[in-house]
């Protein structure tokens, strides 16, 4: 997510099969020693890792892992991004310049009202789903306002891609006024937290919207004077085409 903090891990395998071969008569180590390795930003990821240097042998069929910390600008805007990773060999490993792909997403966790709850006392029932491509950890929804809300927190945990939680509280409202509910979560090792939803408690009953619709009677009016007049001059017509019949 824009903002965040993450770690790239790039996995260097050696596929050889054997750790010599033969040419020319002669025999040649199938080592790959591995002089440099870097992981090169962009205007909107920094990377905050540094280079490795002399990293050592890596052996046919084995494996290193390089990892490279990053950071995500502030505002970056959703898309996939890329880093240049380049590598310098020696002995038979050769040079590599690759293209190592970010995807940044900013889709978050949401919750919304699923049932509209009654006062003194009470229970508000919340339905939280997971819109980002990835799991979230530590989900908890936190709810705010003047009233006693039992539980103080709800903690979710773990979140996967598209799944859906039903949240209840039950509450004691002190008085009206609006209930707010947050999410916090962890994306990562990052922290976040949701815009809050916001319920209206107004008299007996909770609204999401505070301003009612209101029917006027003018339309109607219109309407009807309109479907009179139509009606009237349809009867002058109809009276002087029988004056001008007889």
């Amino acid at each position: 997510m824009s903002g965040d903090s993450g770690m790239v891990t790039l996995v260097l395998k050696n596929s050889a099969s054997a750790y010599t071969i033969k040419m020319d008569n002669k025999d040649y180590s199938m080592n790959a020693q591995i002089q440099s390795a870097e992981l090169v930003g962009n205007e909107f990821i920094e990377v905050t890792g540094d280079p490795y240097y002399n990293a050592g042998i890596i052996g046919p069929g084995d494996s290193i892992e390089l990892p490279f910390s990053i950071r995500i600008s502030n505002n970056t805007p959703d898309g996939t991004y890329f880093l240049d990773f380049n590598l310098e060999g020696a002995a038979r490993l050769y040079s590599l310049n690759l293209k190592i792909p970010v995807r940044v997403d900013s889709s978050s966790i949401q919750s919304t009202l699923s049932e509209a709850p009654k006062l003194n006392p009470g229970g508000i029932i919340l339905s939280v789903a997971n819109n980002r491509p990835n799991s979230v950890n530590a989900a908890t929804v936190i709810p705010e306002g003047n009233a006693t809300f039992e539980p103080a927190e709800y903690f979710i945990g773990t979140m996967d891609p598209d799944e859906l939680f039903t949240v209840k509280f039950d509450m004691i409202a002190n008085k009206d006024e609006n209930a707010r509910f947050k999410l916090r979560f962890k994306n990562g090792n990052n922290w976040h937290e949701s815009m809050p939803l916001i319920v209206k408690l107004n008299g007996s009953d909770p609204m999401l919207s505070q301003n009612p619709v209101k029917t006027s009677l003018l339309p109607i009016i219109l309407i009807l004077g309109a479907v009179f007049l139509i009606i009237g001059i349809f009867f002058i017509i109809m009276k002087r085409r029988r004056a001008k019949s007889t």
